[in-house]
């Protein structure tokens, strides 16, 4: 049996716009709806206090689709305090469908994702004392010099 989701971790989310032609999502759109709605309603529920988000280098000029070299450019990581929040009811109602969102306004209709978990097993550094001494809230992640996650198992 595996072990439960839970304790400090991050949960990531890897995406390329689907290159299909009949998808009618422009880059700007979805960096739109991305930013301003579905990351605005994720650090507004009481277990995603955070949200951080990239885009590959490589990343092809102002479209977002996938190349062999970078598959899905953007990322967005979410550091959690307790992973089992994956598992709750508010969750599970972060909305999927946005008027923002061309056609059915469904974001798994119009871009490629993997989203996946990873568990802090380990964490080196003071997180508590920045450098003049002073005490810095404590918050996962603060401070981190070097940490140690393992993969969770999305059929978990």
């Amino acid at each position: 049996m595996a072990e439960p989701i839970k304790g400090p971790g991050i949960l990531y989310v890897k995406a390329a716009i689907n290159p299909s032609p009949s998808n009618p999502l422009t880059e700007a759109q979805y960096m739109h709806w991305y930013d301003d709605d579905h990351i605005a309603e994720i650090v507004s529920t009481s277990g995603m206090p955070n949200a951080f988000r990239y885009f590959h280098v490589d990343k092809t000029p102002d479209h977002g689709k996938p190349t062999p070299e970078c598959p899905r450019p953007y990322l967005a990581f979410y550091p959690m305090p307790d992973l089992a929040f994956t598992q709750g009811q508010e969750f599970k109602g972060i909305g999927v469908k946005s008027a923002l969102l061309p056609g059915t306004g469904i974001c798994y209709d119009m871009a490629d994702t993997d989203v996946g978990y990873y568990a802090l097993i380990g964490q080196r550094g003071n997180s508590k004392k920045g450098r003049s001494g002073e005490q810095k809230p404590g918050r996962i992640m603060h401070g981190l010099r070097w940490c140690r996650f393992r993969k969770i198992p999305r059929d978990i």
